[in-house]
Parts: structure tokens; C-alpha cells; sequence
């Protein structure tokens, strides 16, 4: 270096030559203590906590190494090789004790060095699992090993990747309807039946009593099972995920599906995901008035507009439970009654029954007969 004319400068990190100063990047090296007296078992890996000074200046990364062998001949005590960050002049440090007993590490031993790095972002290609035509050698090979401890039905025969497959409405139905567990939930669903008692079901599968705890949040949509928030509600004509999330569920058959070719950028996704709550948000709103008119309008058909005048003899509709019997072996309506005041429009008193509204009376029909009954209410009530 002397014949080139260069100098050589290591406390200032300098390298003079023809009149031309050069910066040298050389690395920091400093010794790690423990911050405290820590003690971890045999067998084991711990995290510690080590003190670094201020030649590593904070937010800086470092490789972090054993610093002698003395720690791992003599006590068996290994500092695993860790890239990591100084923060408030502390490094966190990764030990491992191979001996079968207890080891004690004291304050302020050195257990490792360290020493700054620079670090590079390079891009690497990287196949997407679509692009895959089979499966890695590792896999492979526990394929191999596993396929004599399954059953025949548990064998997995194909180690190919397809692809995406397409699953059609029908297909999935009819693969629902085919399973043990999932058919016959799928099959009362359909047909609208009300949720079996636990006795009718104890001494199935756990897994289908599992379906039958979800009884409430599971839906049927185009004859498929599905759940609750996955599946298209009637009256707002979404599912709930995409009202809430802006996006569909992602089911287990969505998994084997290609990832999208054209990934887009953070701002780009949050702006789209804005734009589609937004867009779903009022497509609900519009959805929802337009039912409630048409539920209103239901109702109002069925409405007894002109109500009922005085003297008219009505059921009423006042249910009781009665111990010991079913409810659908119990009658709900009661009377006939007569209407003996109009209050308003919607209000009637009859009597021996006080106020009710319209909503829980009905016209009492009377039918012609030989024989003729009368109550203690003056009530005439013919019969056949």
C-alpha cells in the first residue's frame, strides 16, 4: 500500500490516496453480556435479553454469533447464529441448552458478538402453487411413508395438481347429498323441517351433531348447504360477508383455485374495496325498500280494511300452554265472541275479553245446522 501511495487510516475509517479520501464501511464488532441472571431448563430454548453500547447506533441491524466454544464444549450451551435489531440499547438473543439439567447463565456474561450488516432487497421469482405441475420431493416422499398407515378410503391416489377443477351447482348438491353427516341436514333443510330433538340424533356421528348444533346459521341456496353469512339472503339479495367485508367467503373448494394473475397494490385495493362497499351498500338499500313494499303490500291484501261492525261474531286468537299436552294438539283460537264496541279503526272491545286489535280476531263463519247450542255469554253458535 505504501508503494500505491495509500494510507490507511482505521480509527477514522479512512483511505487516503493521490489526494482523494474513501469512506470504509467496516463492520461494528461488539461483545453481547446478558442483561440479567437467567436460568432455563434442560432441553431447551430461550430467549434472553443482552446489552449492546453505543457503537451500534439504535434501529441498526446485526448478526448476532457465538463468540467462543467454550460456552458449547464445556456447558453445552449454544447462541444461535440470529439477524436482529438493536432497540433501547437492548438485543434480543436466542440460547439453547443441550444438556439434560438445569444451566444458569449469570449478569454481564458475555454469551455472543455481534456486528453490523447491511442488507439487500432482491427480487426473486417465485412460482405460484397454480403453476405446479407436482408436488415437491419432500411431500412426495411423506406420501410414500403415510400410505401404509391410512386406510384404503384415506389414500390420497392422485399427487398431481390439475389445476383448478370446475365444481359444478350440481356436482356439489349432489356430493352433499351423498356424504354421511352433511346429507341428511342438507335433505331437512330443503324440505323446510324444523330442527330434530336431540334424541333422534344421539346416537349419530359427532361430526353431524356438530352440523346440528349450526342448525340456525346453515342456509340452503340452490339446493347446496351453506352458512349463514355465505349464503344469498332474500331480502337484501347479498350475502352478508360481501355487506360486511366488500368480498365473498372464501370456501374450502375456493382453495384449489388460481390465485389472480394481475395482483394490485395496496392503494389500489383499498380504493376498490371502498368502491364496492359503497356500490353494495346501496344496492342493499334499494333491495330492502323494495321488499318492504312488497311485504306491505302482502299484508294489506290480506288485511281486513273495512274491519269489523258491531254485532259481528269473531274468533280470537289468545294461545295457552297447557302442561302435559303438545302445542299443536292445543287449540289457539277461542269463542266465537261478539264485537260489542268500535273504538277506532284498528281497535275492538267484544265481549267478556276486554281491547283487541284487529290482527288477533277473525271472521267467525256460521254454518247452517239442526241442532243449536247457546253459552252463558248469549252467544248463539250453530252447528252441524
Amino acid at each position: 500500500m505504501a508503494e500505491q501511495n495509500f494510507i490507511l487510516d482505521l480509527p477514522q475509517r479512512i483511505l487516503k490516496t493521490n489526494n482523494e479520501e474513501i469512506i470504509l464501511n467496516l463492520p461494528k464488532i461488539r461483545a453481547l453480556p446478558t442483561r440479567t441472571t437467567s436460568k432455563f431448563p434442560p432441553q431447551s430454548e430461550v430467549v434472553f435479553e443482552a446489552i449492546c453500547d453505543d457503537v451500534i447506533e439504535e434501529d441498526e441491524t446485526v448478526i448476532v454469533e457465538p463468540k467462543t466454544e467454550s460456552l458449547l464444549h464445556h456447558r453445552g450451551i449454544l447462541t444461535d447464529r440470529t439477524l436482529t435489531v438493536k432497540k433501547n440499547h437492548r438485543m434480543v438473543v436466542r440460547i439453547m441448552n443441550l444438556k439434560d439439567y438445569l444451566q444458569q447463565i449469570l449478569k454481564g456474561e458475555p454469551i455472543g458478538i455481534c456486528q453490523t450488516a447491511e442488507l439487500v432487497a432482491m427480487q426473486e421469482e417465485v412460482p405460484k402453487p397454480a403453476q405446479m405441475k407436482t408436488l415437491p420431493e419432500p411431500l412426495q416422499e411423506i406420501i410414500k411413508k403415510s400410505k401404509p398407515l391410512l386406510n384404503p378410503e384415506e389414500v390420497l391416489q392422485r399427487t398431481k395438481l390439475d389445476g383448478p377443477e370446475e365444481w359444478s351447482a350440481d356436482t356439489l348438491a349432489r356430493e352433499q347429498r351423498d356424504d354421511p353427516d352433511v346429507g341428511d341436514i342438507a335433505q331437512w333443510k330443503i324440505e323446510g323441517k324444523e330442527r330434530p330433538a336431540w334424541q333422534e340424533i344421539s346416537n349419530r356421528s359427532p361430526t353431524f351433531k356438530g352440523y346440528w348444533a349450526l342448525w340456525k346459521p346453515l342456509a340452503i341456496e340452490n339446493n347446496l348447504l351453506k352458512t349463514y353469512r355465505s349464503a344469498v339472503h332474500e331480502s337484501t339479495g347479498k350475502t352478508p360477508a360481501s355487506i360486511v367485508f366488500g368480498a365473498e367467503l372464501r370456501l374450502p373448494i375456493d382453495l384449489i383455485s388460481d390465485r389472480p394473475k394481475k395482483e394490485e397494490g395496496v392503494d389500489n385495493y383499498i380504493s376498490h374495496l371502498q368502491d364496492r362497499l359503497k356500490l353494495t351498500h346501496a344496492e342493499v338499500r334499494q333491495k330492502m325498500r323494495i321488499e318492504s313494499d312488497r311485504m306491505k303490500t302482502r299484508y294489506d291484501l290480506r288485511a281486513n280494511t273495512g274491519g269489523f261492525q258491531v254485532g259481528e261474531k269473531v274468533w280470537l286468537y289468545n294461545p295457552k300452554r297447557t302442561k302435559g299436552k303438545s302445542p299443536k294438539l292445543q287449540k289457539s283460537w277461542e269463542g266465537p265472541y261478539i264485537i260489542v264496541t268500535r273504538l277506532n279503526d284498528v281497535v275492538r272491545i267484544i265481549n267478556n275479553s276486554g281491547y283487541f286489535m284487529l290482527d288477533k280476531v277473525k271472521q267467525c263463519l256460521i254454518w247452517r245446522s239442526r241442532r243449536q247450542i247457546t253459552f252463558n255469554a248469549n252467544i248463539d253458535i250453530e252447528m252441524h
